[in-house]
This record gives C-alpha cells, sequence and structure tokens, in this order.
C-alpha cells in the first residue's frame, strides 16, 4: 500500500502512475478521504482533551457527556479510515520513470534473452 504522505506530496505522479497501470484507484477521492481522516482525528482528540480537564475538575455529567460525544467520534473517525484504507488498496506501485509504458504485456521490452 503505498505512504498516504507521499500521495499528498505527489499527487500528479500518483494520478501519472494509476493511469499508466489502468488503475480504478481515484486519487482526487483518496485525497478527500484523507482530509476527512484527518479533520476527525482532530475532532477526537479535542473531545478527549476536554474529557480530561473534566475529569480533573471532578465535572461527572461533563465526563459522561463527552464520554458519548467520544464514542460517536472515535466511531465516524474508524469509518473513515476504513475507507481511505480500502481506496489506497486501489493504488498500484509507482513505476520508475525509465519504464516504458505500453499498452499491455506485448509492448514489454526484452532487456536480455
Amino acid at each position: 500500500m503505498i505512504d498516504i504522505k507521499f500521495l499528498r506530496e505527489n499527487p500528479q505522479r500518483v494520478k501519472d502512475a494509476c493511469k499508466a497501470k489502468k488503475s480504478a484507484a481515484d486519487v482526487d477521492v483518496i485525497l478527500e478521504l484523507d482530509a476527512v481522516k484527518r479533520k476527525k482525528a482532530v475532532e477526537v482528540e479535542e473531545i478527549n482533551r476536554q474529557a480530561n480537564e473534566a475529569a480533573k475538575a471532578r465535572d461527572v455529567a461533563r465526563g459522561k457527556e463527552l464520554k458519548k460525544r467520544h464514542a460517536g467520534a472515535q466511531q465516524e473517525l474508524d469509518e473513515a479510515e476504513s475507507k481511505l484504507i480500502e481506496e489506497l488498496k486501489k493504488v498500484p506501485n509507482i513505476p520508475s520513470e525509465d519504464t516504458p509504458v505500453g499498452p499491455d504485456e506485448s509492448g514489454n521490452v526484452v532487456l536480455r534473452v
């Protein structure tokens, strides 16, 4: 599976690789799913921070409310992450730049016999 950081930094190169390998992966969708996942992760972290503050202040009612919010936000994060992983699995390996692109196996170049 391709590294999401590499994909974020080189979206056009990954798009070109998908096109060359005739992959069904959609880089733009992957980047959108990544943005959603990152947003949900920040949301979960913020709820955790608030829950820790409530625990220090011994605010039981607020703690219970935050626990419910945390469960929902964590579920949304898990769903976003699983969708992202499923899309990332569709991305092919990036071919080296000196690899010729052919229509199918008949376009392969024989290097040695």
